[in-house]
């Protein structure tokens, strides 16, 4: 009954966090793994060149930006900064020594109309259209779990004789608190 209970919680804790997500059609399919044509998308990302550094700021500094903090501070304080909501999936990769996380800003923002972060290390740029190949697995974005998807499609896509970029990206599109066989995690890469 326990674990009955636990699943359940699991199930509706996910479902009840709904978030946008960037559009894609579907360009090929075979099992787990996708070519995807990306719409544009509007990005806010940051970097550091620790891996350690990334590990603690990243994500906060990117939160802090979406849950309001992105207005100068002025007196009288009359207002909080924008909140700008939540999207999927959360993109990170490591090129160069330099690891970068990315959240896609909501559809509905232009980058006329975005809130301008106040954070220096935020960097708001416009990602084009783009075509991707896509793995999809569960459980946790673990390095072990990188790399074996990571694998997987890099075989898939030289034995189907599509060109890629060798930059691999990891794709995350759930809560924390998600349980690992209700989680969506991709590893992407830019396909020619």
């Amino acid at each position: 009954m326990k674990l009955i209970t636990f699943i359940l919680l699991g199930i509706f804790s996910t479902m009840a966090f709904s978030i946008e997500t960037l559009k894609y059609d579907v360009l090929k399919k075979e099992k787990n793994i996708e070519i995807r044509l990306y719409k544009k998308f509007i990005a806010a990302s940051v970097s550091f060149e620790s891996k350690d550094e990334f590990d603690k700021k990243a994500f906060r500094i990117l939160a802090d930006y979406i849950f309001g903090n992105n207005i100068k501070m002025t007196s009288p304080v009359f207002t909080k900064g924008e909140k700008i909501g939540m999207t999927s999936p959360v993109l990170m990769e490591e090129k160069a020594s330099i690891w970068t996380m990315t959240f896609s800003m909501p559809s509905r923002y232009t980058l006329e109309n975005l809130p301008k972060p106040t954070n220096k290390n935020i960097n708001i740029s416009e990602v084009n259209e783009s075509k991707m190949a896509a793995i999809r697995f569960r459980g946790f974005m673990s390095d072990s779990n990188f790399s074996k998807n990571e694998t997987e499609l890099r075989e898939w896509l030289d034995k189907m004789g599509f060109e890629h970029s060798n930059d691999f990206i990891r794709a995350g599109y759930n809560p924390p608190w998600t349980l690992p066989f209700f989680r969506r995690n991709e590893v992407l890469t830019i396909v020619k």
